[in-house]
């Protein structure tokens, strides 16, 4: 059997610190039986939304702007002042945010007023309340079983 990779997790959990070393091997990436096994999502699974609302929140300028949102509606002009640069590069961090369905903008004459999509914040919320439930429970297992209790790392 050989070792397909090696991934070292690194975690402080109720005060103590875990290192654990976790080894895939190719039968269980080959293995019919094993997919149940593998936590990750793969691209058929994955949830395109999802990943362009992660995608617009990964920059600071963008994370800034709903920050200021969830204050209340503000015109493009007042997202923009505290950020240096120029309006046409600003635009395209707002661009990115409709895209992803966080915001929602509006024209009138020649004012543009943004407000945020609450709906699509709570999506990622919930996404990231559930993988924490998950580790929680995971780790639960691995504290158990480190502790010398019957369930392994391996149980669902």
């Amino acid at each position: 059997m050989r070792l397909a990779s090696v991934w070292h997790v690194y975690g402080l959990r109720k005060g103590k610190l875990w290192i654990l070393n976790l080894s895939i091997r190719i039968s269980v990436l080959t293995d019919p039986l094993a997919p149940h096994k593998l936590t990750h999502m793969d691209n058929n699974t994955r949830d395109k939304g999802l990943d362009r609302m992660f995608h617009a929140l990964a920059d600071g300028t963008r994370r800034a702007v709903v920050q200021r949102l969830l204050e209340g509606e503000a015109t493009v002009s007042d997202l923009a002042d505290p950020h240096p640069m120029a309006l046409p590069n600003f635009l395209k961090h707002v661009r990115v945010l409709e895209e992803s369905g966080l915001i929602a903008s509006r024209k009138t004459g020649r004012v543009r007023t943004c407000e945020i999509n609450i709906e699509a914040l709570a999506r990622v919320e919930r996404w990231a309340i559930t993988q924490r439930e998950i580790w929680e429970r995971k780790l639960d297992r691995l504290e158990m079983y480190l502790d010398g209790g019957t369930n392994g790392p391996s149980d669902n």
